[in-house]
């Protein structure tokens, strides 16, 4: 099966297109494998994620459902018209992505010349809403209004673990991860206990402040070093990656469907500005960038009153290692949050989907 896809990045995201709002292309039982074949780096097209377009219908939603059986009614009185699909290498969909959006915004306004579009996210939850996306011709930039964060739903985290600390946003104390020496020896600890917030801006996020990961608090600026040249180790990478996998495995329990790790450093609270890594729950790894991870970060910061302005300036650290002037704004407009960012536009082809590879 021939495949045509349009490829992406923002902020080092990579993201694969491909367009069914004019026709169905690949049939809603074979997404998954789908994903899986055309985001490998090895024998696909190589991505964080596919990107699937649709119209907002109810002949599509109904097609969705017969396979997926998502929801009990089906959601079409929305006001929208299209619908935003994401699936991760492992298959799974996703709820939401502020990078995969971004892409969107400028594949809309580059080929459909549409400066603004309403498209239903969060579709594999049982109350999909709609998200506006758009272009900023003036500033030569595009922009998602991501809406107001949320509390993370209840079958994403258990209630037990949480302790509110507003409406929107819990706090899960005692987190404890341990560490074999001989994976961990540059730092000699055998384990830290961890603080973190939990936190939904349409992907559930739980952010942690390095600084208060060690009890010597300088120890998490090493998240945010450069790897040494005359190094084998990269110490923030793979401490990032070991925490995001040890929570989405050993916590499992606590997490059933994954959980997005953020560690931010707060730079300058006056302007806003902080450093931002995550690892990504489908993707399973650090990624070089997070749109609704940035999101997550500006609210909880707001919100927990350690920044005094409200627009706020993320620093993606692995972003940044490769482009030093990589910048996620995100301003707080009448209760929303709009992230705003550069997709790039990489290439065009055709991807040929192996079915059998199915069985």
């Amino acid at each position: 099966m021939e495949i045509p896809f349009t490829k992406y990045t923002t902020y080092g995201n990579n993201f694969i297109i491909v367009n069914e709002t004019e026709k169905d292309i690949i049939p809603e039982p074979d997404l998954a494998a789908c994903a899986v074949q055309i985001t490998s780096r090895c024998f696909g097209v190589g991505a964080d994620s596919l990107i699937v377009i649709q119209k907002y219908n109810k002949n599509v939603l109904q097609n969705i459902n017969k396979d997926k059986k998502y929801w009990k009614t089906i959601p079409d009185s929305l006001s929208a018209g299209y619908i935003f699909r994401m699936f991760e290498p492992n298959g799974n969909e996703a709820l939401n992505c502020g990078n995969g959006l971004l892409a969107l915004a400028d594949y809309f306004f580059s080929n459909k010349n549409m400066a603004e579009v309403k498209i239903v996210t969060e579709i594999p939850s049982s109350s999909p809403c709609v998200r506006t996306i758009g272009t900023d011709i003036n500033e030569n930039r595009h922009w998602v209004n991501i809406g107001k964060h949320k509390r993370v739903r209840e079958r994403l985290t258990i209630q037990k673990i949480r302790k509110p600390v507003t409406d929107c946003i819990d706090r899960i104390d005692n987190i404890r991860i341990d560490f074999c020496h001989d994976n961990f020896q540059f730092l000699t600890l055998s384990a830290i206990t961890l603080t973190g917030y939990l936190i939904s801006t349409g992907e559930p996020h739980l952010v942690i402040f390095t600084d208060t990961m060690f009890s010597d608090p300088s120890k998490g600026d090493l998240l945010f070093k450069k790897k040494e040249p005359d190094s084998n180790i990269d110490i923030g990478l793979w401490f990032v990656n070991y925490i995001g996998s040890y929570l989405n495995k050993k916590y499992a329990n606590f997490f059933p469907k994954g959980i997005n790790v953020n560690f931010i450093k707060i730079v300058d609270a006056q302007k806003g500005l902080i450093k931002h890594r995550c690892f990504e729950r489908g993707i399973n790894k650090e990624t070089m960038a997070c749109g609704t991870g940035a999101v997550a970060v500006a609210a909880l910061a707001l919100n927990l009153n350690m920044i005094s302005c409200s627009k706020i300036t993320l620093l993606p650290h692995r972003c940044c290692l490769r482009n030093p002037d990589a910048k996620i704004l995100i301003k707080k407009e009448n209760g929303n949050y709009f992230l705003y960012g550069y997709p790039s536009f990489l290439c065009k082809g055709e991807f040929i989907f192996k079915t059998y590879m199915n069985n």
